[in-house]
């Protein structure tokens, strides 16, 4: 009687650990594919919108450009080191006009940065919820913060 209870437990446990391990199974996450393909046959469209020139921004960017080139979603592309490396906006310009793609596209008109001047920075909200409004994009890559002094 004494190792019945014990090898019925014993059961127990391998039951609830084997039910476990198939929940855990059939809940993990799912891995999606980074294989490129378009937006309902038009390429991805990019925005940038910025508060003002600041070096990791274009570090940021120039990542995701190279990840994107891993990826396969655009052409490999050897970009230039520009005098001032703090500028986004040089940057941007480049990829506009030289970057290769079927599936990815980064609008020239689709650039805003504030360099941190209040009275910019109330023009490019008005000026991109325009563009927004008006064209599809389908990324919009936002760096920097800047508190809101009418709080």
């Amino acid at each position: 009687m004494k190792y019945r209870n014990t090898i019925l437990l014993l059961v127990i446990i391998v039951l609830i650990i084997v039910l476990g391990i198939i929940a855990l199974l059939q809940f993990s996450p799912k891995i999606h594919s980074v294989t490129p393909h378009n937006n309902e046959k038009e390429p991805w469209r990019i925005a940038y919108y910025e508060g003002g020139s600041f070096i990791d921004y274009t570090l940021s960017l120039r990542g995701l450009v190279d990840g994107l080139v891993g990826f396969g979603w655009i052409e490999p592309i050897t970009i230039p080191e520009f005098a001032d490396k703090d500028n986004a906006q040089l940057l941007w310009k480049y990829l506009t006009q030289n970057v290769k793609s079927e599936f990815v596209t980064f609008p020239e008109n689709a650039f805003w940065s504030a360099n941190w001047e209040d009275s910019i920075r109330v023009t490019n909200q008005r000026s991109a919820i325009e563009y927004l409004n008006k064209n599809t994009i389908d990324l919009v890559l936002a760096l920097g913060t800047w508190l809101d002094r009418t709080w």
